[in-house]
């Protein structure tokens, strides 16, 4: 990195002309071909197709399958990030009270235990929020939901498919279907972390959005979500909202037309006032869009559509799947097919400049439908939900950049006196050099030591500091 500030001094009249501060930065260009490598191949008997996305913590990533394990009902796993033998599925899912078919976001963890959803098992079979230690103990079914009504209705919500996010003593998620009203369009739904306490916060009645998909992100006392359909738009693509904490404040902010996208699917990124996301269908290409929109619902930006030819090839990708990431001001995410029919890892920067296909996916060898991106030290994380050396789906890792810093300026002082120019600077890792022209090649000053003194009787010279 060079900190380049040119100051100017014309010979002979005196005059001075000092030019702005100029930060130079080179960054170091992602790997071309870069190559994602796969940590765990599932198996049926190890669980099957995950589903949860990935949490990380210290060096284990924890997340669970939709099926497989002893009962094919699916598993909650660790694995070290470094140590593919060390794939635990140290609990199994068995139906009924024990639960059924994790998916959604990721896990939480909080005091040594999981928190999580299954789509189905529970007393009732329509799913359950569930609690289970690191090593497999302490499983508890915090929640069930209800069985349906004489009305054919679910009045706390029914199958959970986003997992949950938390807040202090509280655990936050939402419901595909079921709730209260006419309309079991799905719910936004609060719990106390021994399960106590359960609270429908919101029931969707489809005008306001239907059938919530995509995790919750949470910021402050503020939640946001997507749903796969609904809204004001006569096609009912989908919405986006919010809601405050304790159930109020309710706002279903933007609905999605032909032109933005169809069925968004959650997994937002929220960076300042501006929020990140993907639609899994339409938008200006069909194949999906990576878009960003203000938390009002203003600046709906498409950032990148995802196209496909007649024949169904779609090199760059289409179906964005959940898991877009944030790096600096870079987003990462997956698509669910294109590429080479297997799904991408791409990079977009968050203007919607320099979009770049990563990587391709291969059935056999990196797996099919990569899904739920997580970001650490560097490097992404993320499952396919099918494929591998087993077809039941992998675990794949990609080290990327690191995001460029933000230099401190180091200011080149300058002090004019009738015969000559004094630069003075206070870091000594950086050094005094010159050229004839502001764009010129600048060389070292020989011996140059803070404060400098420059004759004004000679030819015209311009300085910039340079790191040594």
């Amino acid at each position: 990195m060079n900190m380049c500030q040119c100051q100017y001094r014309r010979p002979r009249s005196g005059f001075l002309c000092w030019l702005a501060f100029v930060a130079c930065v080179v960054l170091p260009p992602f790997a071309q071909g870069a190559t994602v490598n796969v940590l765990y191949n599932f198996t049926t008997s190890t669980g099957a197709n995950p589903t949860t996305g990935l949490l990380l913590s210290g060096n284990l990533l924890y997340g669970g399958t939709l099926n497989g394990g002893n009962s094919s009902d699916g598993v909650v796993f660790k694995i070290p990030t470094n140590n593919a033998a060390g794939y635990s599925e140290f609990f199994n899912f068995v139906g009924g009270n024990g639960g059924a078919n994790p998916a959604g976001g990721p896990l939480v963890l909080t005091n040594g235990l999981l928190y999580g959803t299954t789509e189905n098992g529970g007393t009732n079979g329509r799913g359950m929020v569930y609690q289970v230690s690191t090593s497999g103990a302490n499983f508890k079914d915090l929640y069930s939901f209800s069985a349906e009504d004489g009305n054919g209705y679910n009045q706390d919500g029914a199958n959970p498919m986003a997992g949950v996010v938390v807040s202090g003593n509280k655990l936050y998620g939402t419901t595909s279907a079921g709730g209260e009203g006419a309309y079991p369009y799905g719910t936004v739904f609060r719990i106390n972390l021994d399960g106590t306490g359960f609270t429908n916060l919101y029931n969707f009645n489809g005008p306001d959005g239907a059938t919530p998909q995509g995790s919750l992100t949470l910021s402050g006392n503020t939640l946001y979500g997507a749903t796969g359909f609904g809204g004001t738009d006569p096609s009912g693509w989908g919405t986006l909202f919010k809601i405050n904490t304790d159930g109020s404040g309710f706002n279903s902010f933007y609905s999605f037309n032909s032109g933005s996208g169809n069925a968004p699917n959650g997994g937002l990124v929220l960076s300042g006032n501006t929020l990140y996301g993907t639609t899994s269908n339409g938008g200006p290409g069909t194949g999906g869009a990576v878009y960003r929109v203000n938390t009002d619902g203003t600046d709906f930006t498409n950032l990148y559509s995802f196209t496909q030819d007649n024949y169904g090839n779609a090199p760059n990708g289409t179906e964005p799947s959940q898991g877009l990431v944030l790096s600096g001001n870079t987003l990462y995410g997956t698509t669910s097919n294109g590429g080479s029919h297997y799904g991408v890892l791409y990079a977009i920067n968050t203007d919607g400049s320099s979009f770049t296909n990563l990587f391709n996916f291969s059935y056999s060898t990196s797996g099919d439908t990569p899904y739920g991106l997580i970001l650490a030290s560097n490097t992404l994380y993320g499952v396919t939900i099918h494929g591998g050396s087993s077809g039941a789906g992998t675990i794949f890792y990609l080290a990327i950049p690191p995001p460029p810093v933000s230099p401190v300026p180091i200011p080149l002082n300058i002090h004019v006196n009738e015969a000559a120019v004094v630069l003075s600077w206070t870091n000594p890792a950086f050094s005094l050099w010159a050229a004839p022209t502001c764009s010129g090649v600048y060389t070292n000053v020989a011996g140059a030591t803070s404060p400098y003194t420059n004759s004004l009787s000679g030819p015209q010279q311009f300085f910039r500091l340079q790191a040594n």
